[in-house]
């Protein structure tokens, strides 16, 4: 969307914008003409984040703050209004897990982690807005003021997240891409995308641990082992989405078995008729584990009534 928006003339505060979705979301309002005031903990790095901006054609400047310290955030906003005479955006995007980066459970979690957690994630969140929202105010003309509370706030890899999975829009790689420089938490997706050349732009834009093509979706058996290729060559695990009906998991279960990298399978534990009762045959699901069938073709047989029972109608997939 930035190619398009245009904020010339317009003054932007950009907390943490020394690494990661800050700094890449400072260049990018730089990028569209606003002027930029980085903000982090680090001096060296919001040093190079103003640089680059500079050195694009646009204008920065590097304010070291301690965002959880409401002292040093006014000062921030003081040096804005110094610098630039005014404050339109502010994005609060500071914040991790401070103190909580040692590796416990939760069930573990000590109170003064729990304390830099909110102190990084909720207090300087609170702090940034009440000082932008003062300055605004006074100048009479409002602005806009963006929360960003990081996924990994309170160490949630400490219970083992397999997966974050579609965080953005599935028609958004560049913005999926940012989310993943945020956390480190893998990022799975894929499965509204269509044919390889859908995921070859997600791995261009580096938006992807984990590929989880649809066979009924994505262009069948051939592509899907295209896919499965291609993403092997690139490093990331293959989990097919298997989800809708029982001929698309039968499907799913061979294509899991062929894939080198596949990761896991999406088996679903809900009550979903087309998949459950769709055949005469059971699956064979013993421990976590899918057993593929050893008879010809996807290796399951239509009940004799299957037709009938879930007959076609024309129509949207579900009404609300």
């Amino acid at each position: 969307m930035l190619e398009t928006l245009r904020l010339d003339g317009k003054t932007a505060v950009v907390t943490g914008s020394g690494r990661g979705l800050g700094q890449a979301m400072a260049k990018a309002l730089g990028q569209a003409g606003a002027e930029l005031v980085c903000a982090a903990r680090t001096a060296e790095q919001i040093d190079q984040t103003a640089r680059q901006i500079t050195e694009a054609g646009g204008r920065a400047i590097a304010v070291p703050a301690d965002v959880t310290d409401s002292a040093q955030v006014d000062r921030l906003v003081d040096w804005c209004l110094e610098t630039y005479g005014k404050i339109d955006i502010m994005v609060t995007n500071a914040g991790g897990g401070g103190a909580s980066r040692g590796d416990w459970a939760f069930w573990e979690y000590p109170d003064d982690a729990f304390e830099s957690v909110l102190a990084i994630n909720l207090k300087s969140n609170f702090y940034c807005d009440r000082a932008a929202s003062r300055a605004m105010v006074e100048r009479g003309e409002g602005g806009v003021i963006i929360g960003i509370v990081q996924g990994e706030g309170m160490k949630i890899t400490a219970v083992r997240v397999v997966a974050m999975s579609d965080p953005v829009s599935p028609d958004d790689h560049r913005g999926q891409a940012l989310v993943r420089q945020a956390t480190a938490i893998p990022i799975a997706s894929g499965e509204r995308e269509f044919t390889r050349y859908d995921f070859q732009d997600l791995l261009a834009h580096g938006a992807l641990d984990i590929a989880q093509p649809d066979v009924a979706r994505a262009g069948g058996f051939t592509e899907i082992r295209r896919i499965s290729a291609l993403t092997s060559a690139h490093q990331v695990r293959l989990a097919p989405h298997a989800w809708g009906s029982g001929v698309l998991f039968a499907a799913s279960i061979h294509v899991a078995m062929s894939a080198p990298n596949c990761h896991i399978l999406e088996v679903s534990q809900g009550y979903m008729p087309m998949i459950w009762d769709l055949f005469n045959e059971d699956y064979q699901l013993r421990d976590g584990v899918v057993y593929a069938p050893d008879r010809p073709g996807l290796g399951f047989t239509l009940r004799a009534d299957a037709l009938e029972r879930f007959e076609y109608i024309p129509g949207p997939e579900y009404t609300w």
